[in-house]
């Protein structure tokens, strides 16, 4: 017989589901989420642009903008890490415990496998865009060979 608070006939009643346990997890969750977004987004603006000239010619300011962009990294990932410590301390201290050592591997992780996708991917697209350039001189070197005026049938006569 099944009680009138399971949900789905799955064995979960709307107390297991929305209590405290779960939504001590889910923000434990979505603040690890959050901060591996985070730490994608920031760790990918280091390697954006490769412009390495000085940002503004005054003596006083002339860290370069790899510099610049290495100290705004650990801002915001000082931040993101303020926000996410206080934000779990409030509503899921308990949790914390719970999670597991590959949580933190995979975050750290986490950039340098998408950066990695990302090398490789443009790795790829430049051979693809190599080739495709070769093949069309070569098709375009074969017709100009064709008809060009020295060559063409017409110049014979």
């Amino acid at each position: 017989k099944r009680n009138k608070e399971e949900l789905f006939g799955f064995g979960v009643t709307e107390e297991e589901l929305w209590g405290s346990d779960f939504l001590k997890s889910q923000l434990l969750a979505q603040n690890f989420a959050l901060f591996c977004f985070v730490y994608c987004l920031a760790f990918h603006s280091l390697f954006a642009h490769q412009n390495k000239g000085k940002l503004l010619s005054f003596q006083f300011l002339s860290l370069t903008f790899f510099t610049k962009r290495t100290i705004i990294f650990f801002v915001v990932l000082l931040l993101q890490g303020l926000f996410g410590f206080a934000s779990i301390m409030t509503g899921a201290r308990d949790k914390i415990g719970e999670v597991p050592f590959f949580i933190y591997v995979a975050i750290i992780l986490s950039p340098l496998f998408s950066l990695l996708t990302e090398i490789f991917v443009y790795v790829k697209y430049m051979e693809w865009r190599r080739n495709y350039q070769l093949q069309l001189k070569l098709e375009f070197d074969t017709k100009l060979g064709m008809y060009s005026p020295v060559m063409s049938p017409a110049g014979e006569q």
